[in-house]
C-alpha cells in the first residue's frame, strides 16, 4: 500500500483530574464528583452524563444509587453481552469504594428461561416478578436488563391478555422499589427506538417510577435536550445541566496513547485486514504469552456486517489455529462469545462496540458514522498504548488527508471525526411526527383500558390525567389529518408495534456450512440476513415436532457443556416463539456465497407508480388485498414458506428519495418490478418510513 492510500496520526492520552472526594480507595474524578453533587441536590432529577469508554460512567451510576436509603437501581444496557460484563464492573466498583457487595441480578430472555426451569415457575412473568423482588434484609440490589424488557414491563405486556391486571400490577409494584434508572449507551437508540424509549421514560414518571434517571453516553444526540425538557416539565423533575467529562493537562491517565492509521474503504478491505494480521502473527503470539488473562486479546477487528465478519474469520483460518480466532456477532450465540481463552484475534460487529469490556493492542475497524467510529476506537488504549487502523468511507479519508496534519488531543480527534463524517441523523423528527403521535395515542388508549380494568390502578390514574400528561410530552395528538388515509391500517396493525425494536421474522438456523468449518452450527438471525449470505438453503417448516429433530440429533454429539446448554436454550427459545405465534421458521444452510451477498427483493402483484416520487402505499399483507400478497422474489425451494412469514404484516412502499434519506439503519427491500427505486418497509420500520416521507415534504 502506498503512502497516498493512508494517513497516520498520534492520538495523545486522556488524563482526568481527581477531585479529592474519596470513597473507600476510590478518588473520584472531577466530573464524577460533580455528577454526584448534582444528584444529591434534588430528590427527583434527570441527569445526562457524557463520558467516553473507560472513563468511569458506571461508577457514577453505581455510587448515585447507593447514596440514598433505597439502595436499589435498574440498569439498562443495549445488549445482553454488555449486561453480563457490567456485573463484574459494578461489583468491582463497590469493592474499591469499600461498600458492601451488592446482589446483582441480570434479567433478559435467557435469564427468565433459566429461572423458569430452576424454580419450576409457570411463566416469564412469574420469573420476572421473582427477579425484581427487593431483598427482605434491605441490602443493596441492582437489576441489569435490556431496553426490550423495560419496554414490556412499563407497558404492562407481561402476563398475557387475560392476566394483564394482576400480573402487570405485581411487576410494576416490584419495579417501584427501584429508585434509580440508569440507561447506558443512550446514543445507540434512534428513530422509532428512541421514540419508544422516550415514551417509556415518560410513562415511568407518570406512574411515579424512578426518582433518579441517569442517561449516559459518550456521543449524545444533538437536539435531544429539548425533548428531555418536556419530560421533566410534565413530571416535575429537576434537570441539571449535562455533566461532561473533559480531558485535562494533568491527572490520571484513563486512555493511553493510540497510533491510528486511516485508509479509504474499497473491495480489498478484508484482504488487507487478513494480510495485516498475518504479518503480526508472531507479535500477537508474544503478546498473548505475556498477557494470558482472558480479558486481554492481542488484536480485535470490528466490521459493519456479520457477513464480512464470518468471511474474514474463514480467511484467517489458513494462517491461524482455530483456537486462536474468536468471533462475536449475530451468528455466535451469546454464551459462546464469552469464551476468549487463548485468542489472538477477535472478529466481530457492533456487539463488540457496546458489548465487551476487554483490553487489546491492535484494532482494525470500519465505521458507517461518527458515533460508531468513536465507540469502536474506544476499544483500544483503555489499559495500554495501542495501534488502530480505520477503514473509512472515501470522503472521510479525503477530509483527513487534505485538512488534518496532526492531532493534539483525543477531544480534537473526536471533533474531527464528527466533522469528517458529518452530523448523524438520529431521527428526532420521528418524535414530533404525526405517526409517532398516532402510535402514542394507540398506546395510551390501551393503557387507559388496562387502568380502567384494574381497580388498584384506576385509583391512581384516569383517562383525563394520562391524556393531559402525554400532551405535554408529545404534543397534541388530535391533528392527524395528514395521515387520515393510513389511520385505520395503522390501528389494525398496532399489535405488531409492541416491541421496542422492529420485529422482523426470525429463523433458527442449522448451519451445516459452519459445522464443516468448525463453527458452532446453530443460531437465531433475521431471515433476510441469512438469505443474503446463503447460496443453498432449505426451509423445514415451523412445527417444533418435525423442525427441531436435527437439532436434537446434533445435540447428542456435543460434549462441551456450554455448547450443549446453548443448543438447548436455542431449542427452548424456538418453542416459545412458536407457541406465542411469532413469525419464526427453521432453516438449513448448506453453502455460503463466496463473494458478494444476494440482493433480497420483494415482489408484489399490483402496479407501482412510475414517477420517482410518490405518496407511500400502505397496506396489510393479506391474500385478499390487491390479489397475491407481497413476497420474497427468490427462486429457491421454500419461498412459499418464507412469504407466509410476511402475511398480516403492515407494509409501506416508499419512493427512492425517502429511502435514501433514511439510510442504511432500517431493514428494507427493493421491489423487483420497480423502475424508480421503490422500497418496502414492514411494521415499525414502515412507520418510520411514513414519518420520514411526511417530514421531508413539510421541509
Amino acid at each position: 500500500m502506498s503512502d497516498d492510500d493512508q494517513v497516520n496520526y498520534n492520538i495523545p492520552p486522556v488524563r482526568l483530574g481527581q477531585s479529592g472526594h474519596i470513597i473507600g480507595n476510590l478518588d473520584l474524578y472531577q466530573y464524577q464528583a460533580q455528577a454526584l453533587d448534582e444528584i444529591k441536590k434534588s430528590e427527583s432529577c434527570l441527569l445526562e452524563v457524557y463520558a467516553g469508554t473507560g472513563m468511569g460512567k458506571t461508577a457514577v451510576a453505581t455510587l448515585a444509587a447507593l447514596d440514598g436509603a433505597a439502595r436499589t437501581a435498574l440498569f439498562v444496557y443495549p445488549t445482553n453481552e454488555l449486561i453480563e460484563n457490567q456485573v463484574r464492573s459494578i461489583k468491582k466498583i463497590c469493592k474499591v469504594a469499600g461498600l458492601e457487595e451488592p446482589e446483582v441480578v441480570t434479567v433478559h430472555a435467557a435469564d427468565l428461561l433459566r429461572l423458569i426451569k430452576e424454580k419450576e415457575l409457570s411463566s416469564k412473568s412469574s420469573a420476572l416478578r421473582r427477579a425484581l423482588y427487593p431483598r427482605v434484609d434491605g441490602r443493596t440490589k441492582f437489576v441489569l436488563t435490556n431496553p426490550d424488557t423495560l419496554h414490556l414491563m412499563i407497558r404492562m405486556r407481561y402476563g398475557g391478555k387475560r392476566r394483564y391486571g394482576k400480573r402487570a400490577a405485581e411487576i410494576l409494584a416490584a419495579l417501584s422499589n427501584y429508585r434509580t434508572l440508569v440507561i447506558d449507551e443512550f446514543h445507540s437508540y434512534e428513530k422509532r427506538e428512541l421514540s419508544s424509549l422516550y415514551f417509556d421514560i415518560a410513562l415511568a414518571r407518570y406512574i411515579n417510577l424512578f426518582d433518579q434517571i441517569l442517561l449516559m453516553t459518550a456521543t449524545p444526540h444533538k437536539g435531544i435536550q429539548e425533548y428531555l425538557k418536556r419530560i421533566v416539565h410534565a413530571s416535575d423533575m429537576k434537570r441539571p445541566n449535562p455533566i461532561q467529562c473533559m480531558s485535562e493537562d494533568q491527572g490520571m491517565t484513563v486512555v493511553h496513547n493510540v497510533k491510528i492509521e486511516i485508509r479509504p474503504q474499497d473491495d480489498a478491505d478484508l484482504l488487507q485486514m487478513k494480510d495485516h494480521l498475518v504479518s503480526l502473527r508472531e507479535e500477537l503470539g508474544e503478546l498473548r504469552a505475556n498477557n494470558p488473562n482472558d480479558d486481554y486479546i492481542p488484536a480485535c477487528v470490528i466490521l459493519n456486517s456479520v457477513i464480512s465478519a464470518r468471511a474474514l474469520t474463514e480467511m484467517l483460518m489458513g494462517d491461524f489455529d482455530e483456537s486462536e480466532i474468536k468471533e462475536s456477532h449475530g451468528l455466535i450465540p451469546q454464551p459462546l462469545r464469552r469464551n476468549r481463552s487463548g485468542a489472538l484475534v477477535l472478529v466481530g460487529t457492533s456487539s463488540i462496540e457496546v458489548g465487551i469490556d476487554f483490553d487489546t493492542s491492535h484494532l482494525l475497524f470500519e465505521a458507517w458514522n461518527a458515533s460508531s467510529a468513536l465507540q469502536r476506537l474506544g476499544r483500544v488504549g483503555r489499559h495500554r498504548e495501542g495501534q488502530a487502523i480505520l477503514f473509512a468511507p472515501v470522503y472521510v479519508f479525503n477530509y483527513f488527508k487534505k485538512y488534518v496534519d496532526s492531532i493534539n488531543s483525543r477531544d480534537e480527534f473526536n471533533g474531527l471525526i464528527r466533522t469528517a463524517y458529518g452530523e448523524q441523523d438520529p431521527g428526532l423528527w420521528y418524535l414530533d411526527s404525526s405517526i409517532a403521535k398516532l402510535e402514542t395515542q394507540l398506546m395510551i388508549n390501551e393503557l387507559i383500558r388496562l387502568i380502567e380494568a384494574t381497580p388498584a390502578a384506576s385509583s391512581h390514574a384516569s383517562a383525563e390525567s394520562i391524556n393531559k400528561y402525554f400532551a405535554k410530552v408529545f404534543g397534541d395528538a388530535n391533528d392527524l389529518s395528514d395521515i387520515d388515509e393510513w389511520k385505520e391500517l395503522i390501528r389494525k396493525a398496532a399489535g405488531q408495534f409492541i416491541t421496542l425494536r422492529n420485529s422482523e421474522p426470525q429463523a433458527l438456523v442449522l448451519d451445516y456450512s459452519a459445522k464443516r468449518k468448525g463453527f458452532f452450527p446453530a443460531y437465531f438471525a433475521p431471515i433476510t440476513r441469512i438469505l443474503r449470505r446463503a447460496a443453498k438453503f432449505k426451509i423445514r417448516g415451523t412445527d417444533p415436532k418435525d423442525a427441531l429433530r436435527p437439532f436434537y440429533a446434533l445435540q447428542k454429539n456435543i460434549t462441551d457443556t456450554t455448547a450443549k446448554d446453548t443448543m438447548n436454550s436455542l431449542i427452548d427459545e424456538y418453542r416459545i416463539h412458536y407457541s406465542a405465534g411469532r413469525k419464526v421458521c427453521v432453516m438449513d444452510v448448506y453453502q455460503y456465497m463466496n463473494t458478494k451477498s444476494r440482493y433480497v427483493k420483494m415482489s408484489c402483484s399490483f402496479d407501482l407508480p412510475k414517477e420517482r416520487q410518490f405518496r407511500p402505499l400502505v397496506g396489510i399483507n393479506e391474500d385478499e388485498f390487491l390479489g397475491a400478497p407481497i413476497g420474497l422474489a427468490l427462486n429457491e425451494e421454500g419461498v412459499d414458506e418464507l412469504n407466509s412469514l410476511f402475511i398480516d404484516r403492515m407494509y409501506v412502499i416508499v419512493d427512492y428519495d425517502t429511502h435514501r434519506s433514511l439510510g442504511w439503519g432500517l431493514e428494507s427491500y427493493p421491489v423487483a418490478e420497480s423502475t424508480n427505486g421503490a422500497r418496502v418497509y414492514f411494521d415499525g420500520s414502515g412507520l418510520v418510513a411514513l414519518a420520514r416521507y411526511i417530514s421531508m415534504n413539510k421541509e
